[in-house]
């Protein structure tokens, strides 16, 4: 049976050997705790869409946890226990992190993630050390699969909860999503719009927008009305009726999306910005418990998009882990010791 040690067969037993063990040890419990510490303080950020350390809040966050789940990972096997002191310091320090990222605004309830955070990390540090432990041959791919699954269910958790936390606490004229957000939404569907409009864009303005759909009415207008017979009149005059049509229209295609939308549209607003209006005027109307229903069930969508997304930074943690954990037997950082093992069995005779 394979084990791994952070100190040789020769140093077993030594004090030399115990020492070694405790300072590597000691590194990865270190580093876990710093790198704690970074996602939760970067997880405020992202909500506030403020920069940290002058780089972008999420790139901090998903380096900050991608190396928390190799740091992990590794300590949890290269551990001679369960190091409950180490589980309840990274604990805090995620709290720690999420209260000084916007400390004005933390909630007394929020230190209960400390608890919450202390028991999925001692059963994800459970379930590495003893699929381990049930190996003859270590596999890492399978020690850490079922271990990291548990720490991203609690952080997928944790981001999707601290999201509605932010959104509870948003002051009443303001809405869920901002506009440049909004813009990025809507302009994500501009395919199905294209099949009927080839240049639409929500940034584009509001003018430009019915001119091209005032055009479209035109000419579906006249080809029905004259059909054929627009072959035969001059090319130059039909271009300046159908100009004068479509100037003609335009103030009516204002009018009716200004009655729709409930307020006057201005021409050189975009269409992203009108479509922002329209959404914040109908959420600040809507009673306060239907806001805070809209919360709950956002809250939980988020959850289930990053524990679906989850998947994808598992295995890249896996890969990343692998590597380092590879690199870190060649340079004799950790070592393999090879052990027999006796097994009992029950056999009717």
């Amino acid at each position: 049976m394979a084990t791994l040690s952070l100190i040789g067969a020769e140093g077993a037993g030594q004090n030399s050997g115990k020492d070694n063990y405790v300072w590597k040890i000691l590194i990865f419990g270190i580093l876990g705790i710093i790198l704690a510490f970074a996602i939760g303080f970067s997880t405020n950020k992202i909500f506030l869409h403020e920069s940290v350390i002058g780089l972008s809040a999420t790139l901090v966050f998903l380096l900050a946890l991608i190396l928390f789940l190799i740091d992990f990972s590794l300590e949890s096997l290269f551990a001679q226990s369960l190091r409950w002191p180490m589980i309840i310091l990274q604990s805090l320090a995620v709290v720690a992190g999420l209260y000084f990222g916007r400390p004005n605004n933390f909630w007394i309830w929020q230190l209960s993630w400390i608890a919450i955070f202390i028991l999925f990390f001692w059963f994800g540090r459970h379930l590495m050390q003893t699929a381990a432990e049930d190996m003859l041959k270590l596999r890492w791919q399978r020690i850490t699969k079922k271990g990291l699954a548990q720490l991203l269910t609690v952080f997928a958790l944790f981001i999707s909860v601290s999201l509605g936390v932010f959104l509870w606490q948003r002051p009443n004229n303001e809405i869920m999503i901002s506009e440049s957000a909004l813009t990025s939404i809507l302009n994500s569907g501009n395919f199905v719009v294209h099949l009927y409009l080839k240049d639409f864009d929500w940034k584009m303005k509001t003018d430009d927008f019915l001119k091209i759909v005032a055009e479209k009415v035109v000419n579906s207008s006249l080809e029905k009305m004259l059909g054929k017979s627009l072959e035969g009149l001059p090319a130059a005059y039909v271009e300046n009726q159908k100009q004068a049509f479509i100037e003609q229209n335009i103030p009516s295609l204002k009018n009716q999306i200004s009655q729709f939308v409930g307020f006057t549209i201005r021409g050189q607003d975009s269409l992203a910005h009108v479509a922002y209006q329209f959404v914040y005027g109908k959420l600040r109307n809507l009673p306060a418990s239907v806001n805070q229903i809209i919360v709950i069930v956002f809250v939980v969508v988020v959850f289930i998009a990053l524990r679906a997304l989850a998947a994808l930074v598992s295995v890249v943690a896996r890969f990343l882990g692998y590597l380092l954990y590879e690199i870190l037997l060649a340079v004799g950082f950790v070592h393999l010791i090879y052990e027999g093992r006796t097994k009992e069995s029950v056999v009717l005779s």
